[in-house]
Formats: C-alpha cells, sequence, structure tokens
C-alpha cells in the first residue's frame, strides 16, 4: 500500500518520482548498516528491491517530514523486498528516477 507519492523533484540536476513506503526490519538494518541484503536470502531480499525499476534508491524516513518513522506491525508485504512475512514496519522514501526519453 504506497503511503504518499509526490511527482518529480530535482535533485542534482536529477528529477525523481518520490514514493513514501512501508519497509521490514531487515531491509530498515540493512540499508541502515550500508549492507547489500540480509542473512536469509529466503526471506528478504534488501540488495533486490521488488518490482523497482533499475536506480531506484531507499532513504529511511517520512515524505512528510514527521520524526516518527515506526509504523508498527502489519501483516502486509514489504514494500522494498516484498517479503510476505509479518512484522515490525518503518518508513522510507523510495526515490525512482526519472525516465529519460
Amino acid at each position: 500500500m504506497i503511503m504518499n507519492q509526490e511527482a518529480w523533484r530535482s535533485r542534482d540536476g536529477e528529477r525523481f518520482t518520490l514514493t513514501q513506503i512501508m519497509i521490514c526490519d531487515c531491509c530498515l538494518f540493512c540499508h541502515a548498516n550500508g549492507e547489500d541484503g540480509c542473512l536469509d536470502d529466503d526471506t528478504c531480499r534488501e540488495g533486490l528491491p521488488s518490482g523497482w525499476p533499475e536506480g531506484t534508491t531507499l532513504t529511511l524516513g517520512r515524505l512528510d517530514g514527521e520524526e516518527d518513522d515506526s509504523a508498527g506491525f502489519s501483516w502486509q508485504s514489504c514494500e522494498w523486498c516484498d517479503t510476505p512475512l509479518g512484522g515490525d514496519r518503518s518508513y522510507a522514501v523510495a526515490w525512482e528516477p526519472e525516465v529519460k526519453s
């Protein structure tokens, strides 16, 4: 469930679509520690974002600037790695690059 989306923003001359998503703890910890993926490859694939175009990056936090980034417990799949396991979720922002034609 995509929570919030803002159309194109400029960052270093490039344009992105920013989408607020909810991610699992595994993706949160991997991203915060600069790792490519989780130890348990069967349940979380943080290094391989599911369904996102190539070049999409992730930042932790909320799109609206709120300081509380915890989304609480959810049975919803992680919106980054698509793991179906329930658990705590945190807010993050996916930066999807504009496709140049």
